[in-house]
């Protein structure tokens, strides 16, 4: 038997076992790089609460290590602008789309030239990024709308509050109606001393949970910005310095809840001590701001409109939300006037 062919045989037959085992380690080894990008992924996604603003930034050195050459666009949030601008531009794009409700995303996605199993594993990387977007966006929006539920559940307690409160003034009344000799008048009166503390604190406590009083927006009117906005930061307490005076004719309650939300702004978040400067012009505009060199913001600015986002303790994160929803419903607006120097809002009625 010749002995080259069966050496020529045994050489091809470990040639195409060296293949084969090179392919198959080849392929266990990108399935376990594909395993630790989506496996980060979901945990950077958990480590940051599902917040897309926060997974968005710290996504994209798993996106870069997956073969993307730059991460570019901006999320609109809530009414604010946030750029994304990660890496140098590539040659193929992946643009990805997301809307719903105040969010809105507009994110474009870049790499060089990739074949085979490197494109395979960049699309699914790609895809299960675009997935927990989706997923974290539908998720605020359900926060939100959780929270609306739970706040006419609340408001629920406070008209049984008021319902107890008028029942117990009806009582009284009928009381002091059949008070009639001098003694039942001394126990009526141990009475009151022994429940009105009670029924007071009650009171004050629903009054305190009580929103603006229910008048509608549109009834207009003119007064002056001046007068009214003095009597809103006076009650806050405020270190306050007001100049200039223009009489407008809209809602007067629109204007005082945006205000007041405004004002309260400062005060929750640590600037209860520093002069806030409120210019009022002659085009029905609002400036409300605090002077400070090397000023630093330490909210997010992309932050400030979110609903239920707050740093304050006190705070709900719904004061500057509600102000510029309000603003809306009359063609106004409200802008953030923020540099090294400054803080502050500027408000169109």
């Amino acid at each position: 038997m010749p002995i080259q062919p069966s050496i020529d045989l045994a050489l091809g037959l470990l040639l195409v076992g060296i293949t084969l085992f090179a392919v198959i380690l080849y392929l266990r080894l990108q399935s376990n790089r594909l395993r630790d990008y989506l496996l980060k992924l979901y945990l950077i996604n958990r480590q940051v609460n599902q917040d897309v603003l926060d997974f968005v930034d710290q996504a994209w050195p798993i996106l870069e290590a997956a073969g993307f050459k730059s991460l570019q666009g901006e999320i609109q949030w809530f009414g604010e602008r946030k750029a994304i601008q990660h890496g140098e531009s590539g040659t193929e794009s992946y643009p990805i789309s997301i809307a719903e409700w105040g969010i809105s995303i507009r994110l474009n996605l870049t790499s060089g030239r990739i074949r085979g199993e490197n494109l395979l594993l960049a699309n699914l990387v790609l895809q299960n990024f675009k997935v927990l977007l989706e997923l974290d966006v539908s998720g605020k929006t359900s926060e939100f709308l959780l929270s609306q539920k739970r706040l006419e559940k609340y408001q629920l307690f406070v008209q049984h509050d008021i319902k107890n409160i008028a029942q117990f003034i009806v009582l009284l009344s009928e009381q002091v109606k059949g008070t009639k000799t001098d003694v039942q008048k001394v126990a009526l009166v141990d009475h009151l001393q022994t429940m009105m503390p009670t029924v007071t604190e009650r009171a004050d406590k629903t009054i305190k949970q009580m929103t603006q009083p229910n008048k509608p927006l549109q009834d207009i009117e003119a007064f002056s910005f001046a007068e009214e906005v003095h009597k809103l930061a006076k009650g806050l307490e405020l270190n306050y310095h007001l100049q200039g005076d223009v009489r407008c004719e809209l809602s007067r309650t629109l204007f005082d809840q945006v205000v007041k939300s405004v004002l309260e702004n400062f005060k929750d978040h640590g600037c209860y001590e520093k002069q806030v400067h409120i210019e009022i012009s002659e085009a029905c505009e609002v400036r409300f701001y605090i002077e400070e060199k090397g000023f630093e913001l330490n909210v997010p600015v992309e932050r400030l409109f979110e609903p239920f986002w707050s740093t304050s303790d006190s705070g709900m994160g719904l004061g500057l939300f509600i102000a510029r929803e309000l603003l809306s419903t009359i063609g106004g607006s409200i802008q953030l006037d923020y540099s090294d120097e400054r803080f502050g809002f500027v408000v169109q009625f």
